[in-house]
């Protein structure tokens, strides 16, 4: 289970001139470019993807759509309303003593986005991006004289919560546990006749690191409520239905990956920042979610598979000597370079906590970007392989790919 551009140095590389079909969209390139090796032709690798039933076992089903991977992969209404109960029991649990646990517990995660979101889809109901591996994510801003043991003292001693985790970062003053169970004792249900659920609680000590977490995540979400919004005014309608698609896909990637190499919300914020620079190519063949995943996998590909290569090269691009700036959409030098990669909300550091370097939370500190890296490779080669339609639709060789900076 898991725990859940601008340009180098100034240069513009101009793109070749070529006369596109009609109807066939463009894009305005500008460095950074990024190569990539040419793939075998190879058809999409349902079972290794865990979207079983999403293609058949031959060609290619060209006409699968956005709407279609949300159905196969989005929660099921019971599971949906399943977390619902638990993230509204949570906090009249903590506050029920006297005085209470805590100051207060808020929620956040996928549960989160889809509660805040006023955005309906009229034939599809309210956007959903929880699916059936999602838990329930709350932080809970612990009082003073309170340990955070005590909360879970305060749920297994009901018998239907059981402790399956916990780990503490004393940099941020904080602990998390993670919980399996339910609360089917309040409405008279057997253990058996609903499905458990994951609850995982972060419990913050320190005032100051309580503001600093609550920020960073309205960081995060402004920029996916921009980026989804940036999606509706490039494609109309078709643009939020695409980016609800490419969520679920990007966290249906994390969770295929072993080791626990890659987090879904370090997927999520690495998906936003590939779409923020516009690094995706349009085409007939593939739905927009899909022509998303293939710039995320092809930007993953190359710029965590540098571990091996000189960090003296400054015209190369790779985490060892680039970090992620997903507040502005661009790369920018490494910070701390005893990090295996980087990736920050520069602007919130800055300018709202007026946080050190050092105290700056770096979103991929546990991502291994070797194993990302090479998982990326073998879905590619397994899914996009790299045709033909590239240097005619974009006037470029197959194996070159650019940033669109104005998108």
């Amino acid at each position: 289970r898991k725990s859940t551009s601008r340009s180098i140095g100034g240069a513009k590389v101009a793109r070749p001139k070529t006369v596109r079909p009609a109807g066939v969209v463009g894009h305005g390139f500008q460095v950074c470019p990024i190569r990539v090796m040419g793939f075998p032709q190879a058809p999409f690798g349902v079972s290794d993807f865990c979207l079983r039933g999403l293609f058949g076992s031959g060609e290619r089903n060209t006409s699968f759509s956005d709407r279609e991977i949300i159905k196969v992969l989005a929660a099921p209404p019971e599971k949906h309303q399943r977390l619902l109960e638990t993230a509204k029991r949570l906090p009249e649990i903590l506050m029920a003593n006297d005085p209470p646990l805590a100051n207060s517990a808020e929620l956040y995660g996928s549960l989160a986005l889809l509660t805040e979101s006023a955005h309906r889809r009229d034939q599809d109901g309210p956007v959903c991006y929880v699916n059936g591996q999602s838990d329930v994510d709350f932080v809970v801003d612990m009082r003073k004289d309170v340990a955070p043991y005590s909360i879970v003292k305060k749920l297994c001693s009901k018998e239907t919560w059981k402790l399956v985790g916990q780990a503490q970062v004393h940099k941020f003053s904080s602990t998390q546990f993670t919980f399996l169970g339910s609360f089917d004792e309040e409405t008279g249900e057997s253990k058996e006749a609903k499905e458990k659920v994951y609850l995982d609680l972060t419990c913050i000590e320190s005032p100051l690191q309580f503001n600093r977490f609550k920020k960073r995540q309205e960081a995060f979400r402004k920029v996916f409520l921009q980026v989804r919004k940036q999606l509706e005014a490039k494609f109309g309608a078709e643009g939020p239905l695409a980016f609800d698609a490419y969520i679920h896909l990007l966290k249906a990637f994390a969770a295929k990956v072993p080791h626990s190499a890659i987090s879904v919300y370090q997927a999520t914020c690495i998906g936003l920042f590939t779409l923020k620079i516009g690094h995706f190519r349009l085409k007939r063949s593939l739905s927009l979610a899909l022509c998303f995943l293939e710039g995320f996998l092809r930007f993953c590909y190359q710029f965590y598979s540098d571990t091996e290569t000189p960090a003296f090269d400054g015209n190369a691009l790779g985490c060892r000597r680039q970090s992620i700036d997903l507040s502005n959409g661009r790369l920018l030098p490494r910070q701390i370079t005893s990090w295996r990669s980087e990736l920050y909300f520069r602007s919130v550091e800055i300018n709202q906590l007026s946080t050190r370097p050092d105290e700056w939370m770096n979103v991929t500190h546990s991502l291994d970007p070797h194993q990302v890296s090479m998982e990326a490779l073998q879905l590619l080669e397994r899914s996009f392989p790299v045709t033909g339609e590239d240097a005619f639709l974009f006037g470029a060789p197959p194996d070159v790919w650019l940033c669109d900076s104005r998108f």
